[in-house]
Order: C-alpha cells, then structure tokens, then sequence
C-alpha cells in the first residue's frame, strides 16, 4: 500500500524467509541501481552491550568483592531472559596533568584512560559463550592496584588516582571502541561503581579538579549519539553512594581519615533521561531532553548494601525489556522511498513519520528480530 507522504511501504512477514527474499527477489540488476546511501540490517531485540565503569581508588576493594558475588545471579538471570551480551570493564582513572600514565606491571596506562581491562582469557570483553564466566568476572572486576594502595596504608606513590572520573573514562571508551566492543544496533549500558562523585566532589570540588566538559551526563550522551549512531539505545546505572547515612558508613569503612566519600550525584544524574537539575558546565545547558528517546532510565542503588544483587536485577528487568520502537537511521527522502520491514508473523507496525520511528504492536521480546530495508539522502 501506499503510505501518506509518498513512501512506499512493504510489510513481508514471516523473518525466516527475509534472506531468500532478498536473494531471489532481486536481481543483480535492481541491486545496482540502489543508492550507496541504502540500508539493510537486522536487529535482534535483547542485544547488550555492558561496560561495568569500577572506581578502582583505595577504599574500594570491599565493593568490588560484593560486586563480584553478585555477578552470577546477574548474569544467569540474563541468560533466562535469552539476551546476547557482551560485558567489560574499565576503570575510573582518567590521566591528568597530576595523575601520570602508570604500569601497575600491565603495561603503562592499561587500566587508565577507558581501556579495556583483559579478562583471564585474555579477550577484552566476556559474552555468552565465555567459559568460567563468573570467576573471570571475579578475577577482573576485583583489583589488585586496590587491595595494594589499602595494604600500603593509602601510599600515594602505590595507589590507583583519586581523581575518579567515571563518565570521561566510559566516554574514552566508546571513542575508541566501536567495533571492537560495541555493537551496531545494540543497546549500549553503562553500570557505575563508585563511593565518590565525579572527580571526587562533583562542583563541589577546587578550581582544577573542577569537573570539564567530559566529565557530564550529555557529553557520553552526545558521544554514544556520534560514534555509535543515533538509532542506539543506551542506559546508565549508578550503584553509588546514594545519601549521606551512606556516605558517613563509607569514611568509617576506610578507616583513614585522608579517605572521603562522597553522594554521587554525576551518576545519579546520567540515569535520568529529560530533565534534570544538574547544569552542564559554565554554559548552564540542562541535560534535558537531548537524547529524544535514546536515554532509557535506569537504575540507581546504594553501595553500601551488603550485596548489589537487587540492583543489578533491577538492571537486568531494563535490559530485557520488550522492545517497542526502533529509530531508523536517518530521516526519510520524502518522495518514492521504499521501506521494507520485516517480522515475525503475529506482530505489526506503524511508522511515525515526524520522529522516523517504527513502533511496533505488540512489542517485541528478547530473542525476536527484524529486518530493515529503506533509502537514506
């Protein structure tokens, strides 16, 4: 049928006979005609990819063991929800004119600056298909530069930065990682753990620990948009000190008094998608509703639980949620343009032409797909 505005719209059901249709149905011919701008791809719902940002300062080894035990009922419960995912971690050492690239006998600035830490297999990322994938896990999200800087008393010259700068850090990694981590039409999830704000205080902080740029919610917004395209979906998580009961029980953990804690109000922030109370630096812009649709809220939960099980099952709920729309990725050619969607039989579609969006009835679970062709400009 022919769709107001002039596309030319195709519904063909049925997704096991997508790839036969595309290859019998067309010749070599029609093929070549094509524009170079034309797009094709498949989109499985419950596809994720999760980057655990862990605060890997002194005073952190205890959350990072509770982490640890609570993996492997996060990851089985991803399992029976039948998502695909794919799972690293970085830290939140980020270097700085006072914080130089160091070894930790991993080579200088392995653990810093958004890079990928190994896992015991020595792949950067864990998926389905890791074998031990929860003592892996435990291996890596437990930090040994974190249990030394304790045991040396907090030494400076031995300690990880605490200069924790979680947001710039995840930001690095999505510049530098697009293919090797994230994945084209995935969803993209953040998980922060740390007992500090950005950069220790948030603007609370001294002239030059003041937090840049980098260090806000809208500018890993805005950098998932630009690298991994504006059709992906993201969601940030904030297992954090959440309130100041919290925060005092975190300084009496650390038992030094050069130790602090902070409410981490950055992290609380970068789940809420549209408004919001924090500023974005001296230009006083609100985070707002820039994402249109690519934030989905997220989850914020207390590091000072004994375990972060119920945090990271709530995570879990947000990761397999049934998918209902799909931002195409670009605006449409007003004119003959043809869109091609196919499902599974028993569902449906409709197109929102002001947003380029397809929404879908029933929505879709994990585990289902779908096939798109449509002409970008």
């Amino acid at each position: 049928m022919k769709h107001t505005k002039h596309y030319y719209i195709n519904i063909v059901l049925g997704l096991m006979g997508a790839f036969a249709f595309l290859i019998t149905g067309c010749s070599q011919s029609e093929f070549s005609k094509r524009p170079p701008s034309y797009e094709s791809y498949d989109v499985l719902v419950g596809k994720v990819d999760i980057l655990f940002v862990v605060d890997n300062s002194g005073s952190m080894s205890t959350e990072q063991k509770r982490m640890a035990q609570s993996f492997p009922n996060f990851v089985q419960s991803m399992d029976l929800a039948g998502l695909d995912y794919r799972i690293g971690i970085i830290t939140t050492d980020v270097e700085s004119r006072n914080n130089p690239l160091k070894d930790y006998g991993q080579g200088k600035g392995a653990l810093q600056n958004g890079n990928l830490l190994k896992f015991p297999d020595g792949k950067s990322y864990l998926d389905n298909n890791s074998v031990n994938i929860e003592s892996q896990f435990w291996n890596t999200v437990q930090r040994q530069e974190t249990i030394d800087c304790e045991e040396s008393n907090f030494n400076k010259s031995v300690c990880p930065s605490g200069d924790e700068r979680g947001i710039y850090a995840a930001l690095l990694t999505v510049n530098a990682n697009k293919e090797q981590f994230f994945r084209e039409e995935s969803h993209a999830a953040f998980i922060f753990l740390s007992d500090e704000d950005v950069r220790g205080k948030g603007l609370a902080n001294t002239e030059y620990f003041k937090p840049t740029q980098y260090d806000y919610p809208l500018a890993l917004i805005q950098t998932v948009k630009e690298r991994l395209g504006a059709s992906t979906t993201m969601s940030a998580h904030a297992i954090i000190t959440n309130n100041e009961s919290c925060r005092q029980q975190q300084i009496g953990q650390a038992n030094n008094s050069n130790i602090s804690a902070e409410i981490g109000t950055f992290y609380k922030q970068m789940t809420k998608p549209g408004n919001n109370s924090l500023y974005y630096g001296s230009t006083g812009e609100k985070l707002r509703s820039y994402a249109d649709g690519q934030l989905v809220k997220g989850v914020v939960g207390s590091i000072c639980s004994s375990n972060y099980s119920a945090s990271l099952g709530s995570i879990k709920n947000v990761l397999s949620q049934k998918k209902s729309t799909e931002r195409l990725r670009c605006q449409l050619i007003y004119g003959d343009t043809t869109l091609d969607v196919r499902l599974d039989a028993g569902y449906s579609w409709s197109l929102n032409e002001e947003r380029d969006e397809i929404t879908f009835t029933p929505a879709l679970p994990a585990g289902a797909s779908f096939h798109l062709d449509y002409e970008c400009p």
